[in-house]
């Protein structure tokens, strides 16, 4: 889920974390995450036992908790959904990714249990990760818990990763800071925006060809005076894309400016 790819690329700036780190701090948490982690363990209501031990974990080290719930699924998101369950593996994606009745009463149960712990929640209106990110955007919280990398891109300036309840994973534990980020790749929140939308990811299938390591190319390439959104949706793109040596074509959702004229050879590029 996310940005196709972003994880590896991200992954030299991630540093372990311990349940002591997040002493005392506020936290967003991606309830959806949370949910779909525990479709597959064989026990009643595992979902409610899994969130009721990572809750007391972070409550014992005095972490502040706002919970997220999942909202109702973009329509742009449609085509990554239907291409999951049509998939190979279609059995293990109903099991990850259950129908929307059933996961809306999760999320009822889930915010009923909050309820009674007194645990403070809101409903997002889409993606659940979306609006952990303006939460940490905003100051509200201090960062998210979550396994989405595009959190980042709805404006979460820490993530923490692989979060657990289980003492003999606690070293699995990874946290990710957008600041560390910029000094890895070079991209700030604009940039991962516009990786995203050539790489790939859950409400596109972006530019084929690119790819995240391509389109982290593109991005150190124009370097931090270029502004990656302006440039993507430049005249100049696509010629640009066939000059680096991709030549894919752009999902027509996100055209650029010159989508309606689309290169059909290399041969008249300067």
């Amino acid at each position: 889920m996310g940005v196709t790819h972003l994880w590896p690329l991200l992954k030299p700036a991630g540093q372990i974390y311990s349940w002591e780190d997040l002493r005392g701090r506020t936290l967003a948490v991606d309830s959806a995450i949370w949910l779909m982690e525990t479709e597959q363990i064989p026990c009643r209501k595992p979902h409610l036992k899994n969130a009721l031990s990572r809750i007391m974990t972070l409550m014992r080290h005095d972490v502040r908790l706002v919970f997220v719930l999942e909202g109702q699924k973009k329509e742009l998101k449609a085509a990554t959904l239907a291409k999951r369950s049509a998939s190979p593996v279609k059995k293990a994606c109903r099991s990850l990714f259950p129908p929307a009745p059933e996961f809306s009463s999760k999320v009822r149960e889930m915010q009923h249990l909050l309820d009674l712990l007194g645990i403070p929640s809101v409903q997002s209106s889409g993606e659940a990760e979306a609006l952990c990110g303006v939460l940490n955007e905003r100051g509200v919280v201090e960062g998210v818990i979550t396994n989405d990398s595009d959190a980042f891109l709805f404006g979460a300036t820490k993530v923490y990763k692989n979060f657990t309840a289980n003492k003999a994973k606690e070293s699995e534990q990874e946290v990710y800071r957008m600041k560390r980020l910029q000094g890895l790749l070079g991209a700030d929140r604009k940039g991962l925006v516009a990786l995203a939308l050539l790489a790939g990811c859950d409400f596109t299938s972006g530019s084929q060809g690119v790819g995240s390591t391509g389109a982290l190319k593109l991005l150190k390439h124009w370097g931090p005076q270029v502004d990656p959104i302006e440039r993507y949706a430049g005249n100049d793109f696509e010629i640009f894309l066939a000059l680096c040596g991709f030549w894919g074509r752009i999902d027509p959702r996100y055209p650029t400016a010159c989508h309606r004229r689309r290169l059909k050879g290399a041969t008249h590029l300067p």
